[in-house]
């Protein structure tokens, strides 16, 4: 089997197992559920606004609504809308989605079309892997960890709301660049992607502005035509949004929304460490996201990229921490990570490929290691992703009123109903 053949048969496998395995999961019902509604309202009518949906919306009670001249819309960005207009469409012409979503919000619909957009994403982390990588089934290792042992699973997965698509603009620009160390040409396409992240969700302004700037400094005389490539999507959006809110920009992107929190340093520990919202607690194999850093070091390869996407990592985590509330509302885990993903995952890779090298007295102790973290990450993720006893742990007591859980070691979200029965999922309040 030639390496096009092998490469492409790991692709499809990357794609259809993450959809399959998707498919299991337990959908909800969140802040994305206008995604689809504001889809078919572009498909049907060639507006965004959702008065045709009066029922709908009075169901929800105006939930996330804001009513601007009259006509109502979802407060959200429209990026993920726009995304999901192709599958919308077949799911209009090859189902009754217009009469269901008359009555009641298609999550089922949502987390298919999510989990889509996280394969696309994990394809493109193997195809990032593959650049150092050069075994396929070692390179598509980093790709199954992002789908089945983050919140790529437990979060973006199960909704269609704005981080699923976030991750897989993020990581094609990525892929773009990294692509660009062999075709310099290249890099003045990944404006498109980084341009369209901003569209789904504001602070990926944070890879925009740091990715350009490496740009910049390392591709200068592609930097023309890469602004140009992003005015594609950032003429249109600007147009959008001035005919709809008379304004460059929604009330959703106003910087007012940050800085907000008073518990700012509770809220930079929380993000990584809390019980219940804590990144390396959710997704502990991500700790390995250090040691290839380290070995990149070690090796001489951490390169100006390296430090780019460290930083803005940093900044990322900076900024989450100051919105309130830090612990992003009735969610599992560490939700306001997500979109980060894509790049711990990156800095994991040199890690893969330590354990192809048999040479090393280490390999051993890497190896166990990786797979200690990767299973203890894979069933916290299982369980966030199956588990409606999990997922409602938000509201019993309800955690808006009751922080202290937040960092309460006895009552972990991902353990809810554990000692009943870890294979039965229903939750105990909902027993007759």
């Amino acid at each position: 089997m030639n390496i096009k053949t092998s490469t492409l048969t790991v692709i499809i496998a990357i794609m259809c197992g993450v959809i399959l395995v998707y498919h299991f999961s337990v959908p909800i019902i969140a802040d994305s559920r206008w995604t689809i509604p504001t889809s078919l309202s572009i498909i049907e009518e060639g507006n965004i606004d959702l008065n045709e949906y009066g029922r709908l919306l009075k169901d929800n009670d105006f939930y996330q609504i804001e009513n601007v001249n009259g006509h109502y819309f979802s407060r959200f960005p429209i990026g993920a809308s726009i995304l999901a207009l192709p599958l919308v469409f077949a799911f209009k012409l090859f189902s009754n989605l217009d009469e269901t979503i008359r009555f009641e919000i298609p999550k089922y619909i949502e987390a298919y079309i999510s989990s889509i957009f996280v394969a696309v994403t994990a394809v493109f982390i193997f195809l990032i892997a593959r650049l150092s990588i050069k075994k396929d089934l070692y390179a598509a290792l980093p790709a199954l960890v992002f789908a089945f042992c983050t919140s790529a699973w437990s979060i973006a997965g199960l909704a269609l709301w704005q981080h699923s698509p976030s991750m897989m603009m993020l990581t094609i620009a990525l892929y773009l660049i990294l692509l660009a160390d062999r075709r310099p040409e290249i890099v003045q396409y990944a404006s498109i992607p980084l341009a369209f992240s901003y569209v789904v969700r504001p602070t990926n302004s944070i890879s925009i502005i740091l990715l350009t700037l490496f740009i910049l400094m390392r591709y200068r005389s592609y930097i023309i035509r890469y602004f140009a490539w992003g005015l594609l999507v950032a003429v249109p959006f600007i147009i959008f949004n001035l005919q709809v809110y008379g304004a460059l920009l929604s009330p959703y992107y106003q910087p007012g929304r940050l800085a907000s929190n008073k518990y700012f340093l509770e809220a930079l520990a929380g993000n990584l460490v809390s019980p219940s919202r804590g990144l390396f607690v959710f997704s502990p194999v991500l700790l390995l996201a250090f040691l290839g850093v380290w070995l990149k070091i070690r090796d001489r390869q951490f390169e100006r990229l390296d430090l780019f996407i460290a930083a803005i990592i940093v900044i990322h985590w900076i900024t989450v921490s100051s919105f309130e509330p830090w612990w992003a509302g009735y969610t599992f885990g560490p939700r306001f990570f997500t979109d980060m993903l894509p790049y711990f995952i990156y800095f994991t890779i040199p890690v893969f490929a330590f354990i192809t090298v048999k040479k090393s007295p280490w390999r051993p102790a890497v190896i166990t290691g990786l797979v200690v973290l990767s299973l203890l990450s894979l069933f916290i993720q299982h369980r966030g992703a199956t588990c409606e006893q999990v997922q409602e742990w938000n509201s019993h007591p309800q955690l808006n009123e009751n922080q202290e859980r937040l960092w309460d070691w006895g009552e972990i979200s991902f353990l809810s109903g554990i000692d009943h029965n870890l294979f039965n999922c229903r939750p105990d309040w909902h027993d007759p």
